[in-house]
């Protein structure tokens, strides 16, 4: 994954504010390879092109409806 040198770069925890969702969900994401990252001084480093590749993709976040008796 090569890296341009536009692309603006960022934490985990930084990522997952703007999408909305766990630093856990991103190194998640990491993990099952659905989301690129790399390590910098063992810290993992996130592009924002992978942060507007993974919102424009992921599905919208639907509540189960509770049925009712």
């Amino acid at each position: 994954m090569p890296v341009q040198l536009q692309d603006r770069l960022y934490s985990v925890k930084e990522a997952a504010q703007l999408l909305g969702v766990t630093a856990g969900r991103i190194r998640q994401l990491i993990v099952e390879q659905r989301m690129q990252a790399f390590k910098v001084a063992n810290v993992l480093i996130v592009p924002e092109r992978e942060i507007q590749r993974y919102a424009a993709e992921r599905r919208p976040y639907r509540r189960t409806k509770n049925p009712t008796n």
